[in-house]
């Protein structure tokens, strides 16, 4: 998962500890004119602070954003300098084999054998790289695609302990992929406690889908636990009140194993 989905955890906690404090500030009001205050005045005016908090948090982790981008951009220059640097270095030229008549001969033939020196070594460490990298990819590959799995399997784990169908929330995966949802956006439903609601929630609704996918992963993350998060847990299916099914009667009297009514009769 990116850093930008990793930060929305602690850009909630930010949110609610400014609301908090901005809440306990107060405005020299006594207790009996808050209490004439109306509800919507009072929900207006705590929605007014969430929405500053939000976008006080949201400036904060954009200039972090900005930063980190800046940082990454500058390493890549670099690298690239260092790749153009080594793909620039003249190779190893082998020259012709020299003509034995000539006076320089033994020279010439000392040169050639430096250089076939110089190319064999030349191409051994550029063989070597290769199949360094190509190590590495796959490394990254096998060690992405395992991590994948395991939130994977806690996601499918999640879905039966929550009492879902597995097929459907399987489909409704899928409608998710269908509309291009990007590998941040999805691994961050996979990681979420109620990733399979959200799943569900989002396949249902495509208007809201739409959306999130327009937005950066960050803001789609905070409309995730803002937003679509209460409507997806009242897809959680309710325990049910029922009682427990009755044992099975047998007929039988109190302490009896045979029932009265054959006790003592006789079966040819």
């Amino acid at each position: 998962m990116s850093e930008e989905l990793q930060t929305t955890e602690a850009l909630e906690t930010i949110v609610q500890d400014d609301v908090v404090e901005n809440t306990e500030v107060g405005t020299g009001e006594t207790g009996s004119e808050l209490a004439a205050d109306s509800g919507e005045a009072h929900e207006q005016i705590n929605q007014e602070k969430v929405n500053q908090a939000i976008n006080k948090q949201h400036a904060k982790f954009r200039e972090e954003e900005r930063k980190r981008k800046e940082a990454e951009a500058e390493n890549q220059k670099l690298l690239e300098q260092l790749k153009s640097i080594e793909a620039n270095k003249p190779k190893p030229v082998v020259p012709p084999i020299p003509d034995p008549y000539d006076d320089d001969y033994e020279a010439k033939v000392k040169e050639r054998d430096d250089a076939l020196l110089a190319k064999a070594k030349h191409d051994a460490i550029e063989a070597s790289k290769a199949e360094a990298e190509k190590e590495r990819q796959q490394k990254a590959l096998e060690a992405q695609q395992a991590e994948t799995q395991k939130h994977i399997n806690s996601y499918e784990k999640r879905s039966v302990e929550i009492g879902l169908d597995s097929n459907e929330v399987n489909k409704a995966g899928q409608v998710l992929v269908d509309y291009g949802i990007n590998s941040d956006l999805a691994m961050f439903i996979l990681q979420d406690k109620d990733g399979p609601l959200i799943t569900q929630h989002l396949a249902a609704n495509p208007a809201e889908l739409s959306e999130l996918l327009e937005m950066s992963p960050m803001m789609a993350a905070v409309t995730i636990n803002s937003v679509v998060r209460p409507k997806a847990e009242a897809l959680k299916p309710k325990p049910s009140k029922a009682p427990d099914p009755v044992k099975g009667l047998s007929g039988l009297g109190p302490g009896e194993t045979v029932p009265a009514s054959i006790k003592g009769a006789k079966f040819e």
